[in-house]
């Protein structure tokens, strides 16, 4: 089934239930939240190998007790971001983390799955991956970065396997909380490990509403783990309360 035919089922579905139970990862979930009415309630099995809504949530990673969980909770408003008046996400990257995700497909398609994916895609990047130029227009404030590995527009701390790279950032804030990183490399893959056990930040962050990146040389734009389109400019804005989730 491709995305496309799981993205149409979803709709579909949701037309027939109350509540749409989402079982997958943060890409599972991207889709169905794009593919759904806004009005819709929904609720998440947290089954995937990144996962970072669920870590944030503290949705348990047991089937049953999901299922519990779902079963007594409340529906709650959270925040997505609407990119370039399209997709919504929870959160999207422009850079290395897109071009990680592009490797990770190759070599999905040759048997290599999960963290060991991610992890051999990531080394490769790092060396292949070239860097570029960056302004951001953060609510009207304008700055330029050289030499940019990754911008990240975030509604989460976590960027799944339990790491913790925009600590600032809130699911219901209000805010999209946005992280450019023009560190050196080994930097990046210290502060990449040190995520796992504590709260880090490196690079340059803001917190707004509305946020307009261009890049001096296109590049792809990832949300919830999937490709979205390459290009030199994008556009993000903050859309409060707009994920109806029971948990």
């Amino acid at each position: 089934t491709s995305r496309e035919q799981f993205a149409e089922c979803a709709g579909d579905l949701s037309k027939k239930v109350d509540t749409l139970i989402v079982a997958g990862g943060d890409g599972t979930v991207s889709d169905v939240i794009n593919a759904v009415d806004p009005e819709m309630k929904l609720a998440y099995l947290p089954l995937g190998s990144a996962c970072a809504l669920g870590q944030v949530l503290g949705l348990p990673f047991n089937v049953e007790k999901a299922a519990a969980q779902i079963r007594d909770g409340s529906a709650r408003h959270l925040d997505l971001i609407l990119c370039d008046n399209d997709k919504k996400a929870i959160m999207a990257s422009i850079g290395i983390n897109s071009f990680t995700l592009r490797m990770r497909e190759k070599l999905l398609k040759i048997g290599i799955k999960g963290g060991m994916a991610y992890g051999i895609g990531t080394t490769a990047a790092y060396f292949k991956y070239k860097r570029t130029d960056v302004t951001i227009n953060a609510d009207g404030e304008v700055f330029t970065l050289r030499n940019v590995i990754t911008t990240i527009i975030a509604k989460t701390p976590s960027f799944g396997y339990r790491m913790i790279l925009v600590p600032e950032a809130g699911i219901d804030d209000g805010y999209l909380h946005v992280l450019a990183v023009n560190v050196g490399y080994f930097r990046v893959a210290y502060n990449i490990f040190k995520s796992f056990f504590a709260p880090i930040r490196t690079g340059e962050y803001r917190k707004a509403t509305n946020v307009a990146v261009t890049l001096k040389e296109p590049r792809f734009l990832q949300i919830d783990g999937n490709i979205y389109k390459k290009a030199k400019e994008f556009k993000f804005t903050v859309l409060p309360g707009a994920l109806k989730l029971i948990f």
